[in-house]
């Protein structure tokens, strides 16, 4: 019995990794420092940490501590938010000062 749960706490304490995710905001001791970018919103800029970012074979999300969150769709559909306001993805630059830290625009 005690095998039968151990095995099911694994598959649960794995259950996040298996979708690609990495959470600074939740798990920073684990994660180390959240990468930075500096992102710009139509020319203002601000340099600001990743939060989270997933991923799969659907799409992947990125949040920010600044607020912005960007969403992609594996057909190409970008959205971005600030706040509770869509923001034109177009209008949104990002240039990573860590590695890994800016979001991924899919190619058409």
């Amino acid at each position: 019995m005690a095998k039968i749960g151990m095995a099911i706490l694994a598959l649960v304490w794995a259950g996040p990794a298996w979708a690609g995710c990495s959470n600074w905001a939740e798990d920073a001791d684990f994660l180390g420092p959240a990468p930075r970018a500096n992102v710009c919103i139509s020319g203002a800029c601000e340099e600001t940490t990743l939060d989270y970012n997933c991923g799969n074979a659907t799409g992947a999300q990125w949040g920010y501590k600044n607020g912005l969150k960007v969403e992609t769709s594996a057909d190409g559909f970008v959205v971005a938010f600030k706040g509770d306001h869509e923001v034109a993805i177009g209008r949104v630059d990002c240039s990573a000062i860590d590695e890994g830290a800016c979001f991924i625009r899919p190619k058409p």
